[in-house]
């Protein structure tokens, strides 16, 4: 194994410790985390990786009113993401908007990979509730999805 999986395993053993269920990467390098709001992290560490890459669900794109969900999601690409660096994509299905980022693989980095995990999972239920608030053509329905609250946050085994 390399050193690099190693140590995230070790930053994702304390935290796992911290909300008592056992945390490590796969075989693979991966692991998907599933907190409240049905929302899904998932941690990579790809071989011979000098950085971490981290993804979380933020919702499927709708069938009707695509296109206007496309566009909301590229304006909010451009300065309104609360975590730094991270930017928002599609699957490779095309289905699926993802909240991306990556961290540096050196120990102090990774020692802040609760934070940024914290970060980018919160952020991802800020921005389904704000994505999603318009009706099929993008017209603002006026129907606010409850604010996110990142104190329901829970990792489900």
């Amino acid at each position: 194994m390399q050193a690099i999986r190693q140590e995230v395993d070790r930053v994702l053993s304390e935290l796992g410790a911290a909300v008592g269920t056992p945390l490590r990467l796969n075989a693979e390098g991966l692991i998907a985390l599933e907190f409240a709001d049905d929302i899904t992290c998932t941690i990579e560490v790809p071989d011979g990786a000098n950085r971490i890459f981290m993804h979380a669900l933020v919702d499927r794109v709708p069938r009707e009113g695509r296109e206007a969900m496309l566009t909301r999601m590229l304006k909010r690409n451009l300065f309104e993401i609360a975590v730094p660096g991270a930017w928002l994509a599609l699957d490779s299905d095309g289905e699926h908007i993802l909240l991306c980022c990556s961290a540096p693989t050196q120990p102090a980095d990774l020692d802040s990979l609760p934070d940024t995990l914290l970060a980018l999972v919160t952020e991802a239920g800020e921005l389904r509730r704000l994505l999603l608030k318009h009706d099929d053509s993008g017209a603002d329905t006026g129907q606010d999805r409850p604010a996110f609250d990142a104190s329901t946050l829970f990792f489900r085994g």
